[in-house]
């Protein structure tokens, strides 16, 4: 799962404004490349600005979901909600909706491959679909002890996010490889962006709880993101 948010003080706090922040850099984005989309005479190069701008829209409205999530369980005082794991289901599938988006975009739009990691983001997407549909239904939901269908979710996103955090990676790297000049300096400004991104979304993992730099994380993950996804729209300004 996230960040566990046990209190209303943590939600209010420079955190939350840190990652109002960053939801509204993905919203500039959006906009911005789709105003860039319409000043394209090719179709792909169009359809390439259109791929970065929805994947801005789709994760901001990920946040927007996370964000609602953290203001569920804080205002509980860190209980798990189905309420909260409603939001917390809505966010892992518009996660993978986002993935999908700029994976078909730099596979298909950019590199014109088979778009393998596009499949498995489409999948990963169906499986967060299936558990939140039986969150919303109550179905095997055991609040007490947060287990159920909620975890098919969080699993998911454990594995299948690993492998596609990587895939990209390896993607713009191949476009880093195969061009040189300006392309070379974008794709490599585009990769570094990438990477500080994931950086952001592993320490906002619960997971990590356990080595106690919480403190640290608190504040670490949305900085991250705001860097990682920043440098990465600056990329592609050109």
């Amino acid at each position: 799962m996230l960040f566990a948010i046990t209190s209303l003080d943590q939600f209010y706090s420079f955190r939350t404004l840190l990652l109002i922040v960053f939801i509204g850099i993905l919203l500039v984005g959006f906009v911005w490349f789709m105003v860039k989309a319409r000043t394209m005479e090719s179709p792909q190069a169009r359809r390439i600005q259109q791929g970065y701008g929805l994947f801005g829209l789709t994760y901001a409205f990920t946040r927007i979901f996370f964000l609602l999530s953290d203001y569920e369980r804080g205002s509980h005082l860190g209980t798990v909600t189905q309420l909260h794991l409603i939001w917390v289901g809505l966010g892992y599938s518009v996660t993978f909706v986002s993935l999908l988006v700029i994976y078909y975009t730099v596979e298909k739009q950019i590199l014109n491959r088979k778009p393998i990691l596009t499949v498995i983001a489409l999948g990963s997407f169906i499986v967060c679909l299936v558990s939140l549909v039986m969150v919303i239904l109550n179905i095997g939901v055991d609040l007490v002890n947060n287990n159920g269908p909620q975890k098919i979710a969080q699993y998911t996103l454990y594995i299948t996010g690993s492998f596609l955090a990587i895939g990209i990676a390896a993607l713009y790297i191949v476009i880093a490889r195969n061009s040189s000049g300006d392309v070379k300096k974008k794709a490599l400004l585009s990769l570094i962006g990438l990477l500080i991104m994931f950086g952001g979304l592993l320490m906002d993992m619960d997971a990590l709880s356990a080595l106690g730099i919480d403190a640290i994380r608190f504040y670490l993950s949305p900085l991250l993101f705001i860097v990682g996804t920043s440098m990465f729209f600056v990329a592609q300004r050109k």
